[in-house]
């Protein structure tokens, strides 16, 4: 073999060259010396361009606020996913209310949704929607029981007392959308101080013999079904549901058997709710105002 001939290994030449008239294989020392000093040289030419690429993208990116926005990146560190809800009122295994106040004495209970596209956090739906107009007690189903695990009453009746003791003379509403709409519901049938009740594309029926096999994964869970269905008796609450015609047919033939009045709406689905405030933001606010009393 001549002091230069290659020998091909796992798709890599190494080069087997004489040193003092011995191969390098056989000599282990000076073999283990070279590959360290290999290792150090491409490490210290991995750092060196990974630091004049970030320097060049910060000088391309000098930018107004830039430098400070990537230092929050820099130094970013895990936070409490909560921080971004209101008032922590109540707090257990199964439920969770958070509270944010607004102006007059309407009150309206915001039942949130299964929401599985957000990472796990149920985030406050509808609080830009209902904005200052009212104040807004967020209920979140943690385990996503649609409203069957724990005491969805004692929940409920913690927001009102603490709506209660801020102003004698609120007045209440209830909303929701899927899950959360079907949440509202049964606040509407347990509790008497509900007078307007908003439930958008809400599920009628989620036991595991519903004609409806989405969510399967937290209904599977669920231990006890504590309401036969969603068409619950409303107390004395005006009610819309509100569903679209493209989905949900099984669904919305429940509540429409059980003489609820539910509205559909052309070309659209279970999204409906979100639909139309982007496309029929007249139609939304008109929504958003029978569940304000107006």
């Amino acid at each position: 073999m001549d002091d230069a001939d290659p020998v091909v290994d796992v798709g890599r030449s190494v080069l087997f060259m004489r040193c003092s008239g011995r191969p390098v294989h056989e000599s282990p020392g000076l073999f283990v010396s070279l590959g360290i000093v290999g290792t150090v040289a491409m490490s210290a030419a991995w750092t060196i361009w990974s630091t004049s690429r970030t320097l060049i993208t910060l000088a391309t990116l000098r930018k107004s606020g830039f430098g400070v926005m990537f230092g929050r990146l820099l130094a970013r560190k895990k936070t409490d996913p909560t921080s971004s809800l209101g008032e922590i009122i109540y707090s257990t295994s199964d439920y969770r209310i958070s509270f944010r106040p607004g102006r007059g004495q309407r009150v309206v209970l915001a039942f949130c949704g299964a929401q599985l596209s957000l990472g796990g956090l149920q985030t406050e739906e509808f609080r830009t929607s209902l904005g200052e107009n009212c104040s807004t007690y967020f209920i979140a189903d943690l385990k996503r029981s649609w409203w069957n695990d724990g005491r969805i009453e004692d929940a409920i009746q913690a927001a009102i007392r603490h709506a209660l003791d801020r102003r004698p003379d609120a007045t209440f509403g209830a909303i929701g959308n899927s899950m959360g709409g079907s949440g509202a519901l049964v606040a509407a049938h347990i509790e008497h101080r509900i007078d307007r009740c908003l439930a958008i594309a809400p599920q009628a029926d989620v036991s595991l013999s519903a004609e409806d096999d989405r969510w399967m994964n937290y209904r599977i869970r669920i231990q006890e079904h504590r309401w036969p269905n969603f068409a619950l008796p409303a107390g004395n609450a005006g009610i819309k549901i509100i569903f679209g015609a493209d989905e949900d047919e099984w669904q919305r033939q429940v509540f429409i058997s059980a003489g609820f009045p539910v509205e559909t709406y052309e070309g659209y689905g279970h999204s409906v709710g979100r639909k139309l405030r982007d496309d029929h933001n007249d139609i939304y606010s008109r929504l958003i105002e029978f569940v304000l009393g107006k």
